[in-house]
């Protein structure tokens, strides 16, 4: 695995694919995607090396969940996601800040993803992408460096995820309009 940083890009405003398949699996960090969010604001899809395998002997991968959340606040087009990330719990202060919340996620494919806690991966990621329809990760046991573990925590994560998608949906609707309150009108009489 070697680094591949994205932190070199100019703008490209235009931009609404992104891919990078590599046959040696390339390793992003969480700065890689907030500046990529920077550069691209109009991606629609990114594909980050999604087969990457991360061996037991190296530990996880560098890439967070939470890490992903610069792309889905910046890039309100992003529908597909491919990339490898750590799911580990997300920070209190995550969950406060709506903006976070991207309304048009709808796939996301986390390949040999690790992950830590299915229930709170699940609840960050309802958090993050309320809308999410399509979660995959890869399940073949058969084949070498693959973590069955990890698979299994990850079709938790399905399980979780359909319940709390819906809670977070009907909290957000019972959430107050914000008031709008105008300046009253000046009269000079």
């Amino acid at each position: 695995l070697q680094r591949l940083p994205v932190t070199h890009l100019g703008p490209l405003p235009h931009l609404y694919r992104f891919e990078i398949e590599l046959p040696e699996s390339a390793v992003f960090i969480n700065s890689d995607l907030a500046h990529l969010a920077k550069m691209c604001p109009n991606l629609e899809v990114a594909r980050l090396c999604g087969q990457a395998r991360f061996a037991q002997q190296f530990g996880p991968p560098p890439l967070t969940l939470e890490g992903i959340i610069p792309l889905t606040s910046a890039c309100p087009k992003l529908h597909t996601l491919n990339v490898v990330i750590h799911a580990v719990e997300g920070n209190d202060e995550t969950f406060k800040v709506r903006e976070h919340s991207s309304r048009s996620l709808m796939r996301l494919n986390v390949g040999h993803s690790w992950i830590k806690d299915p229930l709170a991966t699940a609840i960050l990621l309802s958090h993050i992408a309320p809308h999410l329809d399509t979660l995959r990760w890869f399940q073949q046991t058969n084949r070498s460096g693959v973590v069955e573990k990890h698979a299994e925590m990850w079709q938790r994560v399905q399980s979780y995820l359909p319940q709390l998608q819906k809670m977070r949906l009907i909290e957000r609707s019972l959430m107050p309009k914000p008031v709008v309150i105008e300046p009253p009108k000046k009269v000079s009489k």
